[in-house]
């Protein structure tokens, strides 16, 4: 996990604001409403928030799909789904619609746009403002998808089992990228586990690379390691939608512990164009996040962002990462708790 400053986690952990002016008027700040669990239901109306009424005509919101290079930017052939949504317009299948009270705005997807397993990313435009004119001047972005449901297949699951980097990147509560070197294994009736270990960039890659000749196992006593169950749930148009049971995670950051709890990970698993082989595609949701540092404890909320995992070649795995059945720690000597009969007797029975 890397921070992007020391000193900017110092003033989060330990709740300081920066200074300001008494006559300062702030735009208006916008909240998505995290559903229950982390991802939407089939359709859910998705709720953005604001902290003061806003003018109807700054209200422009814009509809991406989860395309995402190595680096886990934004592919740049990539084009938005929705390129700008008015308050109160419906554009093909997505519509904004703004609350009697100007406090916030719903979305609405429909028909296939609705359906569960795709990723998406939301932008709600700069120029957001207040009666008074005071307007945002970046956009603000969430990740964002809706799940399935159920878990029992009427067909065999087939998956590429095998060595995953499995990142996300979170901005808030805190920024901060992660990435997993991760064993993936899927069962026929759709049951999979999940081992992973911390990834550090090497050779001046970027922070979020995905690139498994920039990785290393972090196998220091800052490394930490995260493990994963959950279903893998076939639908009626061929979609393998995955999703884990919650789980926490620990991570060591210098003298301080950051702990977050109730993770899931929702993905739709697609073949990568390129290789042939399986691709993650989807979001990380978490219910807050704590950050420890002695006696003192600052709880964040929690959120949700976008998540890739990339299968790799067996002459690029990074070595030193967790083996489900054999190792599941690896070389790493920081955290690493695994859950007790962890992965279970039907994985290491039937390694596939």
């Amino acid at each position: 996990m890397s921070w992007p400053s020391k000193h900017r986690l110092a003033l989060l952990v330990f709740g300081l604001t920066a200074y300001g002016c008494a006559s300062y008027d702030a735009p208006p700040v916008a909240t998505l409403i995290q559903p229950a669990g982390g991802a939407f239901t089939e359709g859910e109306l998705v709720r953005i928030e604001f902290s003061e009424a806003v003018n109807a005509d700054s209200v422009r919101v814009r509809l991406w799909p989860n395309e995402r290079d190595i680096e886990n930017e934004i592919k740049s052939t990539t084009d938005p789904i929705v390129d700008v949504c008015n308050a109160d317009e419906t554009c093909g299948d997505f519509a904004v619609k703004l609350g009697a009270k100007r406090r916030s705005i719903t979305l609405s997807f429909a028909e296939d746009l609705g359906k569960p397993g795709r990723p998406y990313i939301i932008e709600l435009l700069p120029g957001l403002s207040d009666a008074e004119g005071n307007a945002t001047g970046a956009v603000r972005a969430w990740d964002m998808q809706f799940k399935a449901s159920g878990k029992e297949n009427a067909e065999p699951i087939e998956f590429d089992d095998g060595i995953y980097i499995v990142g996300a990147q979170v901005d808030d509560p805190i920024p901060a990228v992660l990435t997993l070197i991760s064993h993936i294994r899927v069962l026929p009736s759709g049951e999979f586990v999940l081992a992973g270990a911390e990834g550090d960039e090497i050779n001046g890659a970027p922070k979020n690379t995905h690139d498994p000749e920039n990785l290393v196992v972090d196998v220091t006593n800052q490394g930490w390691t995260a493990y994963a169950r959950g279903f893998v749930n076939l639908t009626d148009d061929g979609k393998r939608l995955l999703e884990t049971d919650a789980f926490n995670v620990v991570l060591p950051v210098g003298p301080l512990e950051v702990h977050m709890d109730n993770v899931r990970l929702f993905a739709e698993i697609v073949k990568d164009p390129d290789t042939g082989k399986d691709h993650l595609d989807g979001t990380l949701a978490f219910e807050s996040l704590t950050l420890i540092n002695g006696q003192n404890r600052s709880v964040q909320p929690g959120g949700s962002t976008a998540l890739i995992g990339n299968f790799i070649p067996p002459e690029l795995i990074p070595v030193g990462h967790p083996v489900l059945c054999e190792d599941l720690c690896g070389a790493v000597i920081g955290l690493c708790q695994p859950p007790d009969d962890f992965p279970g007797a039907a994985f290491c029975d039937d390694p596939g």
